[in-house]
C-alpha cells in the first residue's frame, strides 16, 4: 500500500549565501537524523549526501537490517560500487568517470560571463558562492527543486507583434538569491553560474507539479514486493532456534561460523518454517523460500555438517 506523499519544506543557509525555501514530495523521511516532524511537514537546516540503501520506518516498509558482524557470504557495499561513486561524484559537480565508457567527465566549473553584465552586479565571490551551494546540495531532485523555485514563467509585458496574436504568450523568469537579496539575471548568466544547460531547467520546471512542488527522480528505482520486518523477524527466530553442533577443528578453519546437524538444508528448514508458523497459529504471511535463504545467507554464519562415507562427522564430534 502505497503511503501518501508528504510535502517536506526544506531550508537551507550555508555560510555566505541565503537558500530559497523550497518543498519536495517525498514518501519516508520521518525518523531520518537531523530532520524535525512537525505533522506532515519537515525542517532539514542540512543536506546530507544521498546514499543507496533502505531506511527501517515501519512494518509496511521495506527493510534492510544490519547483517552480523560475520555472514555466511560476502556482504554488498553499494558505497564502493563504481556507478554509485560516479553518481554521487557528478550530483556534486566533480570529476567522475562512466562505467559503460570509461570516460572522464571534467568537473564543472562557472562559465564564461553574459553580455548584459549581471555578472558584474552579482560580483565573482557572490557567484563563486552560488555555484558552490548548488553542487555541495549533492542530490538530484533538491537540486531540481532548487531550479524550480528560482525559474519561474510570467506572461510577457509586450508583444510587439501586429495583426495577429503572438505565439509566445510567456517567458521564463530567472532569479539569484544572495544576503536575502533578490538578483534577477538573463538565461545565460543563470545557466553558466550553475554550470547547467536548458535541458536540466527545462526537466526541473517538467517535474514541477504544484509551486515550490517537484517530483521525486525515478531513475534507476525498481518497485520490489516490500517485506515487512515482523515477517522478516520470523524467519530469523525460525533460523536462530535450531540446534548448533561443535566441532573439533572448527577453531582452526573457521573460529566464527556455526554448523548445524547434517540431515538439514536450506529447503528442508524453510519446510519446518511454514510448518512452524501453521503450528503456532501465527498470522504472520510467511517469507518466500528465496527471501529465507538470503536472510539465512546475510545474517548468520552457519554451516551444515558433513559426514564422511562411514556416517561419521568428517570433523568429528
Amino acid at each position: 500500500m502505497e503511503q501518501e506523499l508528504r510535502n517536506i519544506i526544506l531550508s537551507t543557509t550555508p555560510s555566505g549565501y541565503m537558500g530559497p525555501t523550497y518543498s519536495i514530495k517525498h514518501e519516508e523521511l520521518d525518523g531520518i537524523v537531523g530532520v524535525q516532524m512537525e505533522g506532515d511537514l519537515a525542517t532539514i537546516e542540512t543536506i546530507p549526501p544521498v546514499k543507496h540503501g533502505k531506511l527501517n520506518l515501519n512494518d509496511d516498509a521495506e527493510v534492510e537490517t544490519c547483517a552480523s558482524s560475520y555472514s555466511r557470504k560476502r556482504q554488498r557495499n553499494f558505497e564502493n560500487w563504481k556507478n554509485i561513486k560516479a553518481k554521487v561524484a557528478r550530483n556534486k559537480g566533480q570529476m567522475y568517470t562512466t562505467c559503460r565508457t570509461n570516460q572522464q567527465v571534467p568537473a564543472r566549473a562557472v562559465g564564461k560571463a553574459c553580455k548584459c553584465g549581471c555578472f558584474d552586479k552579482l560580483g565573482i565571490v557572490n557567484i563563486k558562492e552560488i555555484f558552490d551551494y548548488f553542487w555541495e546540495i549533492g542530490d538530484y531532485d533538491l537540486q531540481n527543486a532548487y531550479i524550480s523555485n528560482l525559474v519561474t514563467s510570467v506572461k510577457i509585458k509586450r508583444s510587439r507583434v501586429k495583426d495577429r496574436p503572438s505565439r509566445q504568450t510567456r517567458r521564463l523568469s530567472y532569479t539569484l538569491i544572495h544576503n536575502n537579496t533578490v538578483y534577477s539575471v538573463c538565461r545565460i548568466a543563470f545557466y553558466n553560474i550553475h554550470s547547467i544547460s536548458d535541458r536540466r531547467v527545462r526537466t526541473a520546471l517538467e517535474k514541477q507539479c504544484a509551486p515550490g512542488i517537484i517530483e521525486l527522480d525515478k531513475r534507476g528505482r525498481k518497485i520490489t514486493s516490500k517485506i515487512s520486518q515482523v515477517r522478516r523477524q520470523s524467519a530469523i527466530d525460525h533460523i536462530d532456534s535450531f540446534p548448533k553442533v561443535s566441532t573439533q577443528d572448527s577453531e582452526a578453519k573457521s573460529p566464527h561460523m556455526e554448523y548445524l546437524p547434517s540431515d538439514l538444508n536450506v529447503n528442508t528448514m524453510y519446510a519446518l518454517y511454514l510448518d512452524w508458523l501453521n503450528a503456532n497459529g501465527s498470522e504472520i504471511q510467511p517469507v518466500s523460500n528465496h527471501y529465507y535463504r538470503d536472510v539465512f545467507n546475510s545474517e548468520f554464519n552457519l554451516g551444515f555438517e558433513k559426514l564422511n562415507n562411514m556416517g561419521h562427522p568428517v570433523n568429528g564430534i
